[in-house]
């Protein structure tokens, strides 16, 4: 069994976003992992996917409430399910993305939790007039996000883009995420090495090899 992320998303985000951030995530690929896409409102596209049900709350609710990442009764339902739910979830959200870190609510253009659960939001980068640059942008964050499934933390190295996500105020995106269009040597070594031992986890201790 091989590492499965699945991008989703609603039917209304608009086809060349999807397709950039689908561009990031599926850089990927080149460390084995397989990647593919489904609507949240398809439920065969969702209940197989890790805390695919959340995913889906949080595509569909948009009401401005912070992400639990704990979600415990959701967690729980997944852990008891009737088959493994081995594909990690990568969330695309329209609102803005609410975090609570240390008792504050703040807003992030992204988030990602090692072997988890990873999430982008539209909605920062619609400032970007430039229809190519917020395409570019997209891909280069989603990229930063997926790898999150995969690495925990960030990364010192400056033109790395493991680096900390972009500053986000209220008009527009601080600090370019252009500049850091991939992995470093030292981060590429990293995922590599989780994926391969989650791959060896799916196969062995899951009980499918």
């Amino acid at each position: 069994m091989k590492n499965h992320v699945r991008v989703i998303y609603d039917p209304s985000v608009a086809k060349d976003h999807t397709a950039a951030i689908l561009r990031g995530v599926k850089s990927l690929e080149r460390f084995g992992v397989l990647v593919d896409e489904g609507l949240a409102t398809e439920r065969t596209a969702v209940k197989p996917v890790r805390l695919g049900r959340y995913i889906r709350r949080i595509i569909e609710e948009r009401n401005g409430a912070p992400i639990d990442f704990k979600c415990w009764g959701i967690r729980l339902a997944d852990v008891f399910a009737a088959s493994p739910k081995d594909i990690l979830g990568f969330g695309v959200l329209e609102d803005p993305l609410l975090l609570e870190k240390d008792g504050k609510i703040e807003e992030s253009v992204g988030a990602g939790r090692f072997g988890d659960i990873a999430l982008l939001s539209l909605f920062r980068f619609m400032e970007i007039r430039n229809p190519q640059l917020r395409l570019k942008a997209l891909e280069t964050a989603a990229k930063h996000e997926a790898a999150h499934l995969f690495k925990a933390g960030h990364c010192t190295e400056p033109t790395c883009v493991m680096q900390p996500k972009p500053v986000v105020s209220k008009s527009v995106l601080v600090e370019s995420i252009l500049l850091r269009p991939d992995f470093c040597r030292d981060c590429e070594r990293e995922i590599n090495a989780k994926v391969s031992l989650r791959e060896y986890e799916l196969n062995h201790i899951s009980g499918a090899g």
